[in-house]
Parts: structure tokens; sequence; C-alpha cells
């Protein structure tokens, strides 16, 4: 997340893959797969991603940033 803070989101972008190989089904890691598909562009993955994590109705501390950023995306933000 400090590479997307620091705008290199194609470092951001590789990093969080590199990530989810290991655990590809951990929340957070998801949602910042998102965050970095949004930045990226990539409105419709990220999309996608959010409402398959929200999908898997677990607990996790950014819940409610998900469904706030999946709000966003809907409304064209």
């Amino acid at each position: 997340m400090v590479l997307l803070a620091n705008e290199d989101v194609a470092l951001a972008k590789r990093t969080i893959e590199r990530a989810l190989v290991q655990n590809p089904r951990n929340s957070t890691l998801l949602y910042h797969s998102a965050l970095i598909d949004n930045a990226f562009g990539q409105k419709t993955l990220a999309k996608e991603t959010l409402i398959n994590i929200l999908a898997e109705k677990n607990d996790f501390p950014e819940k409610a940033s998900v469904e706030e950023l999946l709000k966003k995306i809907e409304s064209g933000e």
C-alpha cells in the first residue's frame, strides 16, 4: 500500500499479485488488490473483486471500506 500511496501503481500491482499467490483468499489482500486495480483504471476488475469479497461473508477489518469503495465504483466516482 506504500507503493500505491507513492503512486507506483505498476509495482504495487505486481507486489499484491505475488502476495495473493501465497494467500489467495485473504480478504485484506483482496481489498488492497481492488484498491490497486481501481487506481490502475481497472474498475470492472476492482468491482468484481469487491463483490466476491462481500459474497464470502467474512468479517474483517476493512469490510466497511470494501462496501464504500464498491459504492464509489458503482456510482462512477
